[in-house]
C-alpha cells in the first residue's frame, strides 16, 4: 500500500512540475520507517516473554508484560515525533549531501 501511495504522489508531483520535492518524499519514508521499525522492535521482544508466559500458563503475567511492551512503544514513538520535529532541519541533513 505505501508503494502504491508513493507512485502517486511522485506521479502527481511530476505532472505539476515539482520534481524538485520528489526526494524529500524519499526523506519522509524513511523517517516514518524508522519510526515504525523501532515500535516494532519493542513488541517482537516482548513475543518471547509473552510466548512463554502463555505457554506455561501463567495468564497473570501476560497482560502486564503486553501493557509494558505498549507503554514503551508510545514512548518510542513520541521520542521519535519530538526529535523529528524539533531538529527537523538536522534530521533532513543527515538523508542529504548539500545544506
Amino acid at each position: 500500500m505505501q508503494s502504491l501511495l508513493n507512485i502517486v504522489i511522485i506521479r502527481t508531483l511530476v505532472s505539476i512540475n515539482k520534481i524538485e520535492y520528489i526526494p524529500i518524499v524519499g526523506i519522509i519514508g524513511r523517517l516514518n520507517m524508522l519510526s515504525v521499525m523501532s515500535s516494532f522492535g519493542v513488541m517482537q521482544g516482548s513475543n518471547p516473554q509473552l510466548g512463554f508466559n502463555y505457554g506455561a500458563k501463567n495468564y497473570k503475567f501476560i497482560l502486564p508484560i503486553f501493557n509494558y511492551g505498549i507503554i514503551l512503544m508510545t514512548i518510542v514513538i513520541i521520542f521519535n515525533t519530538l526529535v523529528i520535529s524539533l531538529f527537523n532541519y538536522k534530521v533532513v541533513e543527515l538523508f542529504t549531501n548539500n545544506s
